[in-house]
């Protein structure tokens, strides 16, 4: 792939009063194929303005716009629902955002004119990158992780926030790598998320407490990072919960009372922090 991707024209704004992107566009002829993407993407940034992200050349959103209008023929090939163009822009900014030209095995994404239902490779015995999808093509399953070799994934930079567009994400799997940075707060929106490994990163700062809406989770293993802050009492809403390993950081405060309101808990690893105050009878 280039080292550079070049920037393109300039993107024109969406008036602010404009209603939301239809779930089946049909482009006219003479939008650009920059323009179509765009407005698709668009949504994704209301918070803030996205002609900011989109003008610089270097940023992870820039380079994956460009690699989906220059390098990437599968769009203009097959009609699809817009969120699958979504979610392959996500996984580029994925990619993009985590030094992917580095990782392990670097080519397992950005295949153009290849569904990302099929971005994966073999690695030993176990299948990575995006593992399984549901059988409308949405993405249920990212596994980035070197498994059970000691070996780095070698994903670097922070967590996107985008992931929170793929919205029926079941796993995401990220452990064994290079991450830095904090656990993007708009995770929370991954509705079906049922298991969340990030162990064994430089994740750091404080959980966010958004975590707690998270209600389909059953596995969370976050251990050797460096978290700090205290464990949120909003954890102990994720009913459906059977297993939090929160063990090597450097949490700090008490174990929350809340969680003993997780009745389905059979795991729960706080070792190797700086927690305070007495056993809760809950774990007596």
């Amino acid at each position: 792939y280039k080292s550079e991707l070049p920037s393109l024209a300039p993107l024109t704004t969406t008036p602010a009063t404009k209603s939301p992107v239809s779930l089946q566009p049909t482009p006219s002829p003479t939008q650009t194929r920059q323009q179509m993407i765009y407005d698709l993407i668009r949504p994704i940034y209301s918070s803030f303005d996205a002609l900011a992200v989109f003008n610089d050349t270097f940023s992870p959103q820039q380079q994956a716009l460009n690699w989906m209008v220059e390098e990437d023929s599968l769009f203009g090939k097959i009609k699809i629902n817009p969120q699958r163009i979504i979610e392959r822009y996500v996984l580029a900014v994925l990619y993009f955002s985590t030094g992917g030209r580095n990782w392990l095995y670097p080519d397992v994404f950005l295949k153009a004119n290849v569904d990302t239902c099929f971005w994966q490779q073999k690695s030993g015995n176990s299948l990575i990158g995006v593992t399984s999808c549901n059988p409308d093509g949405f993405i249920r399953r990212i596994e980035l992780t070197n498994g059970s070799n000691y070996t780095s994934f070698n994903l670097t930079g922070e967590i996107p926030y985008e992931l929170a567009q793929l919205k029926q994400l079941v796993t995401l799997n990220l452990s064994r790598n290079k991450l830095v940075g904090p656990i993007p707060r708009e995770l929370s929106q991954l509705r079906y998320l049922k298991i969340l490994l990030l162990y064994k990163n430089a994740l750091g700062e404080t959980l966010p407490s958004s975590l707690g809406q998270l209600s389909k989770l059953k596995r969370i293993v976050i251990s050797y990072n460096n978290f700090v802050g205290a464990i949120p009492e909003e954890i102990g809403n994720i009913s459906s919960l059977t297993e939090m390993k929160f063990g090597y950081n450097n949490l700090t405060g008490t174990i929350p009372r809340e969680l003993s309101q997780l009745k389905q808990l059979e795991v729960l690893e706080l070792s190797y922090n700086n927690l305070s105050g007495s056993l809760p009878y809950f774990l007596g």
